[in-house]
């Protein structure tokens, strides 16, 4: 009976050790959407706000490959957003970050859009950041990241 008693306490405790450790990933990823991410509620999106939104760097496929691998407050449905999407976020009133109030981590510089230019596939549309300017740019440059999920 010592036996049987050390086993059921040793499998109490690995419960407990799990529902502590589901317990601390709850709170982590509760934390996590409240300082890495933003919800834009006229839009219903969610975008990446994170340290790596203002400093990661990539060429346009290599953007749109960073989002589809993203795991980032609890969710892992992360995509690059489209043209429509990155001007949705612009706030022209500002200047150097040009960016609606909310969003904590930005570069003043260009962001990546997953929109192809039409007239030629080698390029595709970038938002600055610094003014709300736009470009078409080729895809093989290197320019700033930031995800996003919801509609579409």
């Amino acid at each position: 009976q010592l036996a049987l008693k050390k086993k059921q306490e040793a499998e109490k405790a690995r419960k407990a050790k799990l529902e502590k450790q589901r317990i601390a990933k709850k709170k982590k990823i509760a934390l996590e959407r409240k300082t890495e991410i933003f919800y834009d509620k006229s839009t219903g999106l969610t975008w990446q706000d994170n340290k790596a939104a203002a400093t990661v760097q990539k060429n346009w496929s290599g953007a749109k490959e960073y989002c589809k691998n993203l795991t980032l407050g609890g969710y892992s449905d992360w995509r690059l957003a489209d043209y429509n999407e990155l001007l949705s976020i612009v706030d022209y009133t500002k200047y150097n970050p040009a960016i609606k109030s909310g969003f904590k981590h930005v570069a003043s510089g260009y962001y990546w859009s997953s929109s192809e230019s039409v007239s030629d596939s080698s390029r595709a549309w970038r938002v600055s950041f610094y003014d709300g300017y736009t470009y078409n740019d080729d895809k093989s440059g290197k320019d700033y990241v930031r995800c996003v999920r919801g509609r579409q």
